[in-house]
């Protein structure tokens, strides 16, 4: 089983159980597939029994480094930053 099938079948809503049934392994190595693929970066970081209609329509980025993506407009820090310093100087570097 590639990768593609797999994240297909993470996305899906059918229970771990029926799923290794279905590819005739554990639990627990789908399981562990799953938290291989998690790792990489190619579904997100939480637990299917999490899943809502949002994380169905994940789109994988070849770049993600594992990290959660809190987006640039969504970022607390960035977001914090700006209100203690404005924004008037964004992108210039402001001598102390």
């Amino acid at each position: 089983m590639n990768d593609a099938e797999l994240i297909e079948l993470w996305h899906s809503r059918q229970p771990n159980s029926e799923i290794a049934m279905m590819l005739g392994v554990t639990v627990e190595t789908v399981q562990r597939l799953w938290q291989g693929l998690r790792d990489e970066g190619k579904v997100p970081d939480i637990k299917r029994s999490m899943l809502g209609d949002e994380v169905h329509a994940y789109v994988p980025n070849p770049d993600h480094d594992g990290r959660p993506s809190v987006g640039f407009y969504n970022d607390p820090l960035l977001s914090k930053l700006w209100e203690v310093h404005g924004k008037e100087n964004r992108g210039q570097r402001v001598e102390p």
